[in-house]
């Protein structure tokens, strides 16, 4: 992956990742990372990854500590920063990547208007991957169509990702079932090594943790962006009439993980957030663990780039799709 050259950094530094009154404000303070995912996935590991950089590029360097808060595919905790945190700048988030377009798609659970989140930055597009058991003797999308058994496909709710692209292949006639009910993908990556279920849709971060599985025990069968060579794109893989609902699907993949902030946090300070956020996204220390891990690092987003693609996805998320969205994910 791209690599920034030293001096770039430099460049970055110099020209300053704060205003004084934000330096004043966050030093000798400790910065809070609101996780929506339990310890050990890709999220968990992403929220960490940031927690380790970005007080270096904060000026007054504020301390960080990371509190998980589990729930419903990460809206229990984007509920929570949107009507309960506080709106200093202290106290940050990283719910995931599915939460935000539900209410966007008359989804229950997400209590909160997804453009009034103070939008920090994300490291970029995070393709995921339709892993299945190398055991299975499944090598190609065509051989996983014509599979004689149900391939069972675990995912923690119906609404996320992991389970509303494997729902929409059953929708093509592909032998899957979806199992959800798994509080985190480190559970569901411990079920597949058990053979409960014999594949995940995530990326590549989800496995930072057991990266012996990759290639070995899981193989790839398809990817939602066209990132490794020779790998089928499920926009080329599904139906023409299926693409629509698969844009929709596939939004987490090309926005990657927002961080974020509370409403209402105070312009000076979001500023500073976010020059801190895209100083680290460039920095080499941070990519060479980032790449290590399987976080993007090749085309981060600053908060207001991440703020207008959802703006842009928002306002083109039509009635019918939501009702198609609702109808594959069980919630008509």
């Amino acid at each position: 992956m791209a690599r920034l050259r030293p001096i770039a950094a430099v460049a970055l530094l110099a020209l300053g990742v704060t205003t004084s009154g934000a330096e004043d404000f966050f030093a000798g303070k400790t910065l809070t990372i609101i996780c929506g995912y339990p310890p050990g996935g890709g999220v968990d590991t992403g929220a960490r990854l940031i927690a380790r950089h970005l007080p270096r590029f904060i000026a007054g360097q504020p301390g960080v500590i990371v509190q998980n808060m589990p729930g419903a595919g990460g809206l229990l905790a984007a509920n929570h920063l949107y009507a309960k945190a506080e709106r200093s700048g202290l106290t940050l988030g990283l719910p995931g990547r599915d939460w935000v377009l539900q209410p966007t798609l008359r989804l229950p659970g997400g209590s909160f208007d997804a453009l009034k989140y103070t939008y920090i930055g994300s490291t970029g597009p995070s393709n995921s991957y339709g892993w299945i058991r190398a055991d299975l003797g499944i090598s190609s999308v065509g051989a996983l169509k014509g599979s004689p058994r149900k391939v069972l496909i675990g995912a923690l709710t119906p609404n996320t990702l992991a389970a509303s692209l494997p729902n929409l292949l059953v929708n093509e006639g592909f032998p899957l079932q979806v199992v959800t009910g798994y509080r985190g993908t480190v559970q569901i990556v411990q079920a597949i090594e058990q053979g409960e279920v014999h594949g995940i849709v995530t990326n590549l971060a989800s496995f930072a943790r057991r990266p012996d599985l990759v290639d070995r025990t899981v193989i790839r069968i398809f990817q939602t962006l066209p990132e490794v060579k020779n790998l089928p794109v499920l926009h080329d893989v599904v139906s023409k009439a299926a693409r629509p609902l698969l844009k929709v699907i596939n939004a987490p993949s090309l926005t990657g993980m927002p961080f974020i902030a509370p409403p209402e946090v105070p312009q000076e300070r979001a500023a500073a957030l976010r020059k801190a956020f895209m100083a680290m996204a460039r920095d080499p220390g941070f990519i060479d663990e980032a790449n290590k891990i399987g976080e993007p690092t090749d085309t981060p987003f600053d908060g207001e780039h991440l703020r207008a693609v959802y703006a842009d996805s928002i306002a083109g998320a039509t009635e019918a799709t939501a009702m198609a969205y609702k109808e594959l994910t069980g919630q008509k």
